[in-house]
């Protein structure tokens, strides 16, 4: 198992990114944050005596997984809307958005108390600094949308829009589930469940 420390800046980049897409991959097939350094190590061929040098914790992994994917998502989103648009189109592109954000999606089942109990207030702080220009760029877009509606109802659909991305991990995963389908009856494919919720949510907007 490779053991070697990276001797330069582009080295540790690489080595990083390395990190990074193994852990995703890993996420991407267990579904929760229940992965272990042991399990990153082995699938990225460092051993776990060099990972140090580059992660203390799988949390600080997951955290500059979000950093990744939320800059990801701002340049989509920027892609996506760049003039107004109907709100049911609004909807439908940024329900559709919200779903190709899977790895994304599966980090917010890793809850933030989580994440904070683990790293502390300093390193949650530099990670809300550095993932700002995904929110601005948020904030833009719905400046752009909504320009007639009051800054506060903006604001409010802000916190609902990410209370609503939380909930979506666990909501997408119940197709399929007995249990799941004798509680809530059918459940609808998830692209409409997260069009309708946003539709609802938008509805305070005009």
């Amino acid at each position: 198992m490779g053991s070697l420390r990276a001797r330069n800046e582009n080295e540790v980049t690489a080595r990083k990114e390395n990190i990074l897409n193994a852990a995703a991959e890993l996420l991407a097939a267990e579904g929760n944050g229940n992965i272990t350094l042991a399990d990153i190590s082995e699938k990225t061929n460092i051993s776990r005596t060099s990972m140090y040098n580059y992660y203390k914790t799988k949390e600080e992994i997951f955290l500059d997984l979000m950093v990744r994917e939320y800059l990801s998502w701002k340049d989509e989103l920027e892609t996506l809307f760049p003039r107004k648009v109907s709100r049911e189109t609004f909807c439908r592109r940024l329900a559709s958005s919200l779903i190709s954000q899977s790895l994304l999606i599966r980090l917010f089942s890793v809850r933030q108390f989580q994440l904070e109990k683990k790293l502390g207030a300093e390193k949650m702080e530099r990670f809300y600094e550095t993932v700002k220009p995904f929110f601005d760029t948020f904030t833009a877009m719905l400046d752009k949308q909504f320009p007639n509606t009051d800054k506060a109802k903006r604001d409010m659909f802000k916190i609902q829009f990410t209370l609503y991305c939380y909930s979506v991990y666990p909501m997408s995963h119940m197709g399929g589930q007995g249990t799941n389908d004798d509680f809530f009856g059918k459940v609808p494919d998830i692209k409409t469940i997260y069009y309708k919720g946003l539709m609802l949510l938008t509805s305070e907007l005009i």
